[in-house]
């Protein structure tokens, strides 16, 4: 009796292969005695590579970015086109597995894994081309491609750039579908305001175009959500002209960390001169991040112009009220901007990529205008006298401001609701890649990070809950929780109905995702 139950189960598995969409021309259907995983056939039968734990590539393909964060997926598909992409969500679809889509691997949880162990990996390295319109200037982008090698890519093709993060090893499609800013981003907009359109694969292997004008749902969800939506397998991007002068420039005014209330009045003289509260000197071609540490206070970012510019319309601007302040400024093309904000390393990334990082980070949104100093002072007298237990930063990327492209875009053109941010502070610590990550230093950062939020929620007068930022994405969150920080309640509403629609059985999971109503 046993053999013939698992008869009908398998004889009703392929009713069912031949039944879902993009599938029953397929024909291919689960096989009872084989000892090959189902998945694995139905990747072979369609001629779309994949790895299981016991093929000799399999460490090194499965490896998380985030080494404090390991996550052992169950099988990863390495797809070479966007048809192979949508084989491989057919061959998730019809085994009844879940997954994740892989560009650069470098989300700060693993979820670029799955976030759970036993997900499928849909590996997107083999796709890496890029081409850009000479007519319109649309950059027509693959999803594998990691930043620098895009950086490059468009810099050859016609000297076309994107705003983007500094960092070249990241992936395209996790940063520009989550947000993606970069010291550009004020003058161009983050990474998903540079979409134009999208090359979508739905969890049931159908691939759809997402626009302006086409499946206007899904263009709105992938651009915020793309993990809880589709897989991005291509990206149409609106690429700007190259700069032919860009300054990059780091301000140092530390001496102002010798004291709680120095480093409070230094904190808010930036504060006021992105405003342009004394001076006319900031406007959209300006982007920076403040560097806070116990011993340091500094600038750190770009201007999109030239030296003498920098030095007669910002600088003088910038160093009033910070006493004893430095600035070292360099005039640069484009491509060796990208390259000094890269810690002075190459671009161009080969495979395998094998960077790897042991860390914990968690991060605060701070609204405009931004704090005044009783809401700030207990968290910088926080980081200037309390000891950590690991090396860490915090960042304050400066996003809103005097002219500020991000700031105005409509709160919810895209899943990306947060247009009205001042800075985006990241806290993030690390230890040696050998090394156990200590408890201390997660209690430290969670400390870190919740006095930032009380000072954003005191200036709110506690009628909003402070936000995050899901690029600098924290693990260790509650799901619910999580979903309330990373989006708002509008956005979650409509990432439901999305869902329902578009991946009713759940196929794209990770801890964080959305579920339909």
């Amino acid at each position: 009796m046993t053999k013939i139950r698992h008869l009908y189960v398998f004889i009703i598995l392929a009713i069912i292969a031949a039944w879902l969409p993009g599938v029953n021309a397929r024909n291919w259907v689960p096989h009872p005695k084989s000892s090959t995983p189902e998945f694995v056939k139905c990747m072979e039968f369609r001629n779309t590579p994949c790895l299981e734990p016991r093929d000799r590539e399999w460490d090194q393909y499965a490896a998380t970015y985030n080494i404090r964060v390991p996550v052992t997926p169950k099988f990863i598909a390495l797809p070479r086109s966007i048809d192979e992409v949508a084989l491989a969500m057919e061959c998730v679809h019809i085994c009844g597995l879940t997954a994740q889509a892989k560009s650069g691997g470098h989300s700060y949880g693993s979820f670029s894994n799955g976030g759970f162990d036993g997900e499928v990996v849909v590996d997107l390295r083999e796709m890496q081309t890029v081409h850009v319109d000479s007519r319109t200037n649309v950059a027509r982008v693959d999803g594998g491609l990691r930043l620098g090698n895009l950086a490059v890519a468009l810099y050859q093709q016609g000297e076309r750039a994107l705003a983007h993060g500094s960092c070249a090893g990241v992936g395209i499609g996790g940063h520009f579908t989550h947000g993606g800013y970069g010291f550009a981003s004020r003058a161009w907009g983050l990474g998903l305001d540079q979409i134009i359109g999208l090359d979508v694969v739905l969890a049931n292997g159908s691939i759809r175009y997402a626009s302006q004008d086409n499946n206007t749902e899904l263009f709105y969800g992938m651009r915020g959500a793309a993990d809880s939506v589709g897989i991005a397998a291509r990206f149409h991007l609106n690429a700007q002209k190259a700069p032919a002068a860009v300054v990059n420039f780091r301000l140092d005014a530390s001496d102002a960390t010798h004291s709680t209330d120095a480093t409070v009045a230094a904190f808010l003289t930036v504060q006021d001169f992105v405003h342009n509260k004394k001076h006319n000197a900031v406007d959209s071609k300006l982007g920076f991040s403040i560097s806070l540490q116990y011993n340091q206070f500094s600038l750190s970012g770009i201007y999109l112009g030239t030296l003498e510019e920098f030095n007669t319309k910002v600088r003088p601007a910038m160093v009033e009220g910070l006493p004893n302040a430095t600035v070292d400024a360099k005039q640069l093309d484009w491509l060796s901007s990208l390259v000094d904000q890269n810690d002075g390393q190459p671009l161009e990334i080969a495979e395998p990529y094998t960077a790897r990082a042991n860390f914990y980070a968690k991060s605060v949104i701070v609204p405009e205008p931004g704090l005044d100093a009783d809401q700030i002072r207990p968290y910088i007298d926080f980081i200037l006298n309390t000891d950590s237990p690991t090396p860490f930063f915090a960042y304050f990327d400066l996003w809103g401001g005097a002219g500020s492209f991000i700031n105005k875009q409509y709160k919810h053109w895209t899943a990306f609701p947060h247009r009205d941010s001042l800075w985006v502070a990241q806290h993030y610590a690390w230890v040696d890649n050998n090394a156990t990550f200590p408890k201390e230093g997660i209690n430290y950062i969670h400390n870190l990070n919740d006095f930032l939020g009380r000072a954003v929620d005191t200036a709110a007068n506690f009628k909003r809950m402070y936000k995050s930022y899901f690029g600098y994405l924290d693990p260790l969150m509650r799901p619910d929780k999580a979903r309330d920080r990373y989006y708002d309640r509008y956005t979650d509403k409509q990432l439901r109905i999305l869902k329902s629609k578009v991946d009713y059985g759940n196929r794209f999971r990770n801890p964080y995702t959305f579920e339909h109503n």
